[in-house]
């Protein structure tokens, strides 16, 4: 069917560098849906039979073209289109791929916009708009489903979230955001299948609640709707799945969407119900760093009372985390601001004497550096005048080391 949708000319140039070719490129995937539904969406995404070397041979002599490989997909590289001397629009390029019923004979590629289409995930995503002519291709259910407001997978439901559970979180980003159904087939199968979902690599699993958790920013919806959508999963079971005792419930549900759309706030309002959430995150193998930080804004969370009543924690996690468990959960950081202006440093990491000094002063004791820094600067949060680093040295002479 004819279709108007409106593209850059520098996207117009590149179809018909295509076409000279004697390839068709198409505007495809999550971008095309988005922009045929009127939504907002990250990079542009293209396609075309031509694999990753074609399309770097094609570009290769283009002085406002640059194409960039992917790092972890074999299938995809990087347009960059310079519009202006000072600006560039960058495109996903993949290449059309058949779908295969396992890994294990590796990936192949197609011509076919029919045969790629049951390799995308639904129906929504399995259109393809044909640059050069206008003509939107619909292989597949998916221009119907918009229109029914549907989200459906391209091949049978119980076969797509058998092989590829963590697409149950995607289905309900996708439902929620757009604000769109699960057809009724769906939800019978993630049902079935939601148990599986502690069984696939953590990575897969990470990058899709990922996406979860900043959903509202993705689709620009309402906190409400970001609401039914974790709600969603807490009712068929994919928290519980996933991460087992972890104290996530509706209460949580709510202060996790009032937080602010970073994904460390987000997860840390998913957890303001949970103890020892680290050990949660580390399932999902997020970064050690990015663990404790999470972890430590948490404990920040937790401070209670005078300052001498948990000045011992707080030399531990740090007013870095302190303020930002403020500005995340709507505590009054006065406290912790004015030991910042009064010149304490943020963290124990942040005082003028370093580890390796300290490790130079007790050798190989098998003291904890950690531990040691931490008392420190305990001291100087009481007194930030100490933070230098004959201060510290005499500090240190006087605990012993």
């Amino acid at each position: 069917m004819k279709y108007h949708i409106d593209l850059e000319p520098s996207i117009i140039q590149l179809a018909s560098v295509f076409d000279k070719a004697g390839l068709t490129l198409y505007l495809s995937g999550e971008s095309l849906a988005a922009k045929i539904l009127g939504k907002p969406f990250g990079e542009l995404e293209v396609c075309s039979g031509a694999t990753p070397n074609k399309v770097t041979d094609l570009l290769r002599s283009s002085k406002s073209t640059r194409v960039l490989p992917s790092s972890d997909s074999p299938e995809i590289v990087y347009i960059l289109l310079k519009k202006s001397p000072r600006e560039t629009l960058t495109l996903k390029h993949v290449t059309l791929r058949k779908e295969m019923p396992s890994l294990e004979h590796g990936l192949r590629f197609t011509i076919s916009i029919f045969e790629d289409s049951l390799y995308r995930d639904f129906t929504i995503n399995a259109l393809y708009y044909e640059i050069s002519s206008g003509q939107l291709h619909n292989p597949s259910t998916g221009f119907g489903d918009m229109a029914e407001r549907l989200i459906r997978p391209v091949i049978e439901p119980k076969l797509f979230f058998s092989q590829s559970p963590e697409m149950i979180l995607r289905a309900i980003r996708y439902s929620c955001g757009l604000n769109f159904t699960l057809d009724s087939a769906s939800l019978e199968a993630i049902s079935e299948n939601i148990n599986k979902l502690d069984k696939i690599p953590p990575a897969a699993v990470k990058k899709e609640l990922n996406a979860l958790l900043l959903a509202d920013k993705e689709f620009n919806c309402a906190p409400e709707q970001l609401f039914r959508a974790l709600k969603a999963c807490l009712d068929v079971g994919c928290f519980k799945a996933l991460f087992g005792h972890a104290l996530i419930n509706e209460n949580s549900l709510n202060t996790c969407v009032k937080m602010p759309c970073t994904l460390d706030a987000r997860l840390c309002g998913l957890f303001a119900e949970t103890q020892n959430t680290g050990a949660y995150l580390k399932k999902l193998d997020y970064d050690p760093a990015f663990i404790k930080s999470c972890q430590n804004i948490l404990d920040a969370a937790r401070l209670n009372g005078e300052l001498k009543d948990y000045l011992d924690e707080l030399a531990r996690v740090g007013l870095d985390s302190a303020l930002k468990a403020c500005n995340y959960f709507g505590r009054d950081p006065s406290v912790f601001s004015a030991l910042l202006s009064a010149g304490a440093p943020k963290n124990k990491e942040s005082i003028a004497i370093s580890g390796t000094d300290i490790a130079k002063r007790i050798g190989p004791s098998g003291k904890s550096i950690s531990l040691i820094k931490t008392k420190l600067y305990k001291r100087v949060l009481l007194n930030p005048s100490l933070n230098n680093k004959e201060s510290l040295n005499a500090l240190l002479d006087g605990l012993g080391y």
